[in-house]
């Protein structure tokens, strides 16, 4: 078999986690996918995070400041009110679990810290002295510096797996909550262990709270539909309350307000307090009394939304009760009592229509939306509705006076529309497995599915072949009649990530080049055939916990391999598209990249609040297609911001 011999060329760029500051959107628009967490904003507000990636920061008058921070789901959120930064754990469930401390002021990520196992508690100690987090690992409980990031301490004096870590107002010591049963100070000082108590183990939302005259006495969980609430200083459980799903919350700024659980009774849900009273008596209460303690107070019965959708999270924030759903909405109810049943309202409310995909030519952008799809200009605020998307797909590709039409993930016919036409498209063929990629050569579809199969479609003949078939398979480009090129995941260390396939005699070529994974590729068109002419992809190289992603090109002619742009870490969402001699690349999340390989000029285009999905280059615009659905226009040459725009549902853009 041949191999290809690699050339490294001078690196154009070094793309670093940071580098341009970017702007947040303001909006009412709830979260794309559940609300994941929620936590107070100091005095004023409160943040909210979700699956989507991002960060919201609400005002009382329920307006949202968005920025996305992260391309995987945020599990947990916490505020540091002594420098207005937050601290975020985002995973994909798997091998990624990173922790990262944010900048809300400039939108700037300070640092992050990597773990190999899952975390199960992140928060800042009272003055923010601190970053504490917590891993399902034994002695896998973490201080760091919360300026700098640098790792002060690894606390083996309390090995167990710990889900909540506070720290008294002084910081002196600390309380962790071990999942295996245990209440245990640790003194920040001596860095040794004080104290420890046995309480319930496994129990889900721990918190520890107090009332005005015995601040954080108390600790409170959930466990097989009981809340039970404990002693903080015994460990010794004072009172347990059925209650059917339940959601505890209380607020640590807010000492007199005492313990407020949500509850569902098969019909209703309602709101309920064990006030301050209640929980100072049963300190001293006999046995009998922990588990038919009194009744806590029915603050309000409630309706909740409708049944596909359910809570998420659920906090007490400045005397309201902030509950985030399945939805992505955020529901907000105040803490005063009423007689009255209580009508469970979203406080988000949807302002513009996600635009799932874009493509250009010319000065025109076509845009993509669940109900169809769009013509517009960066001169123009208006769009003209072009063709239907009766079938709600998700992806498509200009093909003459025509669209084609797919969906991501979906075993969704794939349809041909013609522009202009509200007519029904027609179906091309229906994939046997998901479909990963569509992409459009000339007259020939190249669609991969299942990540196992490489086909070819003729639009002109309507033949469907499959042309080759493997594992892993993440892109494919056939870059003339014959020649294929395939990405995918490297199976083992003799395998490759890149191969070539002669679609005509089924020839396969493993192509030598660094890394463990190659996707996103692109090819240069206009030069088809020449020496000039090369391939572009993305490629992730592990050694031992450290990956990088590189942007590299490939001569199909001399086989040769260069190396372009580099990042310090793995970034699985980036993705390549290539241009009359510009690559753009969105390499490192925090800006777009314009690469022209002639002159070696490098431009960079400041992201918006969301990040960059995919480009679309136009005469002397530039149009980016952002993960919220929104689409940032830029000065092709100068760089400049020209427009950050969001499709209502009027069709008109805002």
């Amino acid at each position: 078999m041949k191999h290809a011999k690699i050339f490294v060329t001078l690196v154009l760029c070094v793309v670093c986690p940071i580098t341009l500051q970017a702007q947040s959107r303001r909006s009412t628009q709830g979260h794309e996918g559940a609300v994941t967490a929620i936590c107070a904003a100091g005095n004023s507000g409160f943040f909210s995070a979700g699956q989507d990636g991002f960060v919201i920061r609400w005002d009382e008058n329920g307006m949202g400041q968005h920025y996305q921070m992260s391309d995987l789901s945020i599990k947990m959120i916490a505020f540091n009110k002594a420098t207005n930064e937050i601290a975020i754990y985002e995973t994909d469930g798997a091998a990624v679990n990173r922790v990262s401390v944010w900048s809300w002021t400039n939108f700037t990520r300070k640092y992050s810290k990597r773990f190999s196992d899952t975390v199960t508690s992140i928060s800042f100690s009272a003055k923010g002295t601190y970053l504490m987090v917590s891993t399902a690992a034994v002695n896998g409980t973490f201080l760091f510096n919360a300026k700098t990031g640098s790792r002060i301490r690894t606390i083996t004096e309390v090995p167990a797996i710990s889900s909540m870590m506070r720290t008294s107002d002084s910081e002196k010591t600390a309380i962790m909550y071990s999942i295996t049963g245990s209440l245990t100070y640790y003194d920040m000082t001596s860095h040794k262990q004080k104290a420890k108590f046995n309480v319930e183990s496994r129990m889900d939302q721990p918190v520890l709270f107090g009332t005005p005259s015995q601040p954080n006495r108390f600790f409170a969980g959930v466990k097989d539909n009981s809340v039970l609430v404990f002693d903080a200083t015994s460990g010794k459980v004072i009172a347990v309350y059925s209650a059917r799903n339940p959601y505890i919350c209380t607020s640590i700024i807010e000492q007199e307000e005492g313990l407020y659980f949500i509850t569902y009774d098969g019909k209703d849900y309602s709101l309920r307090l064990v006030d301050n009273q209640t929980l100072e008596e049963q300190l001293s209460a006999p046995y009998t009394k922990v588990y038919n303690p009194p009744a806590p107070l029915i603050v309000k019965t409630f309706t909740g939304l409708s049944s596909r959708v359910s809570f998420t999270t659920v906090e007490k924030i400045n005397g309201k009760i902030v509950i985030g759903t399945s939805s992505g909405d955020i529901c907000i109810m105040s803490d005063i009592p009423e007689s009255e049943k209580h009508t469970l309202s979203a406080m988000t409310e949807p302002e513009f229509e996600k635009v799932y995909d874009i493509e250009g030519t010319g000065n025109t952008l076509y845009c993509l939306t669940a109900s169809g799809i769009y013509r517009t200009s960066y001169d123009t605020n208006e769009s003209v509705r072009v063709a239907a998307n009766a079938s709600g797909q998700t992806n498509f590709e200009l093909y003459g006076d025509s669209l084609i039409l797919w969906s991501k993930g979906t075993r969704r016919a794939v349809q041909r529309i013609q522009l202009g036409s509200e007519s029904s498209p027609v179906a091309l063929f229906t994939p046997t497995t998901d479909l990963q990629n569509v992409r459009l050569f000339g007259d020939q579809l190249v669609y991969i599915q299942g990540n196992s199969s490489v086909g070819l479609y003729d639009l002109t003949t309507g033949r469907n072949t499959e042309i080759y078939s493997g594992t892993s398979i993440q892109d494919a480009v056939l870059i003339n009649s014959s020649e294929l090129y395939v990405a995918k995941t490297r199976s083992n260390q003799t395998d490759s990530a890149l191969i070539s396939v002669n679609i005509k005699t089924m020839e396969t070529v493993p192509l030598s080049i660094d890394g463990s994974v190659v996707f996103s590729l692109s090819y240069d068109f206009e030069n088809a055939g020449t020496n000039g002419a090369l391939l572009y992809g993305i490629v992730i190289s592990t050694q031992e916990e450290d990956s990088i992603t590189r942007t590299f090109s490939f001569n199909p002619i001399t086989k040769t391999i260069s190396y372009i742009l580099t990042y310090p870490d793995e970034d699985t969402t980036a993705f390549t598209s290539f241009s009359t001699q510009v690559l753009f690349t969105n390499i490192g999340k925090t800006v777009v990249y314009a690469c022209n390989l002639k002159t070696k000029r490098n431009l960079q285009y400041k992201r918006s609040s969301a990040m960059a999905v995919k480009v679309a280059p136009l005469s002397d615009k530039l149009a980016v297609l952002n993960s919220d659905g929104s689409v940032t226009w830029y000065n092709l040459n100068t760089q400049a911001v020209l427009a950050d725009r969001v499709l209502l549902r009027s069709g008109n853009w805002n």
